[in-house]
């Protein structure tokens, strides 16, 4: 997660921001998969929709890492995001992908590998202040993951957890 460096979003879907029950994080993602959720979690939630917007508009939006100081980092239009599957939004990570490379490229993105070849995480880093653990060189990559999922999930940060088939290439 700290080699994030934006996150793309595409201008032709529509996006919601909603809160589930009485949960104060607001959620965001693609219309169309905000129905998905609706489905998945087979309306045993009230969902309440606080704003549909244009994906156009998120051109003038940046993000914060909720793990790192990472500053303000962009968020930027791509047609590479589709809404067959996931949220509407990808991240850019760099040095983790061909075409994560290639935005990174395109808009000036500092590279930075984080991961050896062994898939271990070569510095070391506290996520989440004193409620995670410290992540360092004798943890496998899949073994943060899972460290990382339980801390989100305990954070009402992720409401639907799929895995996907990654393309993860040293670059």
């Amino acid at each position: 997660m700290p080699s994030n460096k934006a996150i793309l979003f595409n201008k032709k879907f529509k996006y919601v921001f909603f809160q589930i029950n009485h949960i104060q994080t607001i959620y965001v993602c693609s219309l169309l998969f905000f129905k998905y959720i609706i489905l998945k979690l087979n309306f045993t939630y009230s969902f309440k929709i606080k704003l549909i917007v244009e994906g156009k508009e998120f051109k003038q939006f940046y993000y914060g890492s909720i793990f790192f100081n990472l500053g303000l980092l962009p968020m930027i239009n791509s047609n590479y995001v589709d809404n067959f599957f996931g949220t509407g939004f990808l991240h850019v990570a760099p040095s983790h992908g061909l075409n994560d490379y290639v935005h990174s490229l395109k808009f000036n993105l500092k590279s930075q590998a984080f991961l050896t070849q062994n898939s271990f995480i070569n510095n070391f880093y506290m996520i989440g202040g004193k409620e995670f653990l410290l992540i360092n060189k004798c943890k496998f990559y899949f073994i943060s993951n899972l460290l990382i999922l339980n801390n989100l999930l305990k954070k009402n940060k992720i409401i639907i957890f799929e895995k996907y088939r990654h393309e993860y290439p040293f670059c």
